[in-house]
């Protein structure tokens, strides 16, 4: 058990310096008397994380109802681009997730282009269904279309 803690004793000056890879103080038996105060420590910061993790867990169900009444506001919810093509309904540029982002914003969704989840931006003409990760356990859809524009001569 000693092993698992640092020394921080008060110490002679001709004693070597003592560490250890652990950062928790050594505990120094006294006769039959542990350092008590070393072991209050610990039992704080083990009450203390303990209380952190329920908290998370209260926070973490707040931030996931809020994701799924979000999601249900995308049910029906389309994007349009109308973009240049050339030949074979290829685009001149492509669709990333960051316009999907920006087409959101104008629809005053505010969603983070990190969490629509487009591996490749999307570089042909059609209709597109994009996941969006709203939170770590909730996932919606997005119906994204991609249209010619209009050539003027």
């Amino acid at each position: 058990m000693l092993d698992d803690f640092q020394c921080l004793s008060i110490r002679n000056q001709g004693d070597p310096i003592r560490y250890s890879r652990n950062p928790v103080p050594e505990v120094r038996l006294l006769g039959h008397h542990i350092n008590h105060f070393r072991l209050g420590m610990l039992a704080q910061t083990i009450a203390t994380s303990q209380h952190g993790r329920e908290n998370d867990a209260y926070c973490g169900a707040k931030e996931k109802t809020e994701a799924e009444s979000l999601a249900k506001q995308f049910d029906g919810l389309e994007v349009k681009f109308l973009r240049k093509s050339g030949e074979g309904d290829q685009l001149f540029g492509s669709v990333t997730a960051g316009d999907i982002a920006e087409a959101l914003e104008k629809k005053s969704f505010h969603i983070d282009r990190r969490k629509i989840q487009l591996h490749e931006p999307l570089k042909t003409i059609g209709e597109f269904i994009i996941p969006i990760k709203l939170h770590k356990d909730v996932t919606t859809h997005l119906k994204v279309v991609v249209d010619k524009e209009a050539v003027t001569e």
